[in-house]
């Protein structure tokens, strides 16, 4: 039988809200689920207009997929790889703070049973593109240097494939990270989310 192995992607946000806050992340125990009855409660807050002026900041989550697998030139369906595997990897960052997120870098670290085949990156968002290989290609370790500009509610989306190796073991959980990092207006860092 062909070994396999399962593909786990951790997701973990935290950050700071526009007032300097702690948010706690999400996948915390004493965070309610997003299907809890407390999520449709309507907050209204007013804000002096000086305050406003301060409270524009960006914050950036990460979400990531496996966007594909391809096992002996056919599409392989679930999440369980097995040796030879292409796996099509999609990130995404968004900016759900108030404020332009500036000079975005995007990483990713990948289990080291996987390889990052170069040519395969595509990023795109509002103010640019990039098909550039990540620094540190073929991984564990990569990073996209876009040094992207993300005004509020922008994204972007960058996929890439990996390869598996021969190496992973039957049943073993592949896990991959994605992070991502910005500045604010004033050159501030924003505070990292990772998945």
């Amino acid at each position: 039988a062909a070994r396999s192995a399962t593909l786990l992607n951790v997701v973990r946000a935290g950050g700071v809200d526009g007032s300097g806050m702690p948010i706690p992340p999400d996948n915390a125990d004493d965070v309610p689920a997003d299907e809890d009855a407390d999520d449709a409660d309507s907050v209204r807050l007013s804000v002096a207009s000086d305050v406003l002026a301060t409270a524009m900041t960006p914050a950036l989550v990460t979400a990531k997929s496996v966007a594909r697998i391809v096992r002996d030139g056919e599409t392989a369906f679930g999440v369980v790889v097995e040796p030879g595997d292409r796996v099509t990897f999609e990130l995404l960052v968004r900016n759900v703070g108030t404020g332009t997120a500036y000079g975005v870098i995007v990483t990713d670290s990948l289990p080291p049973e996987m390889g990052c085949i170069a040519g395969t990156t595509t990023a795109r968002w509002p103010l640019g593109a990039s098909y550039d290989d990540a620094s540190g290609i073929p991984g564990p370790e990569l990073e996209w240097s876009l040094l992207a500009t993300l005004r509020a509610g922008e994204s972007i989306r960058l996929t890439f494939e990996a390869a598996v190796a021969e190496g992973i073991l039957d049943g073993q959980t592949l896990v991959n990270r994605l992070q991502a990092r910005g500045e604010d207006a004033a050159g501030g860092p924003i505070p990292t989310d990772q998945r």
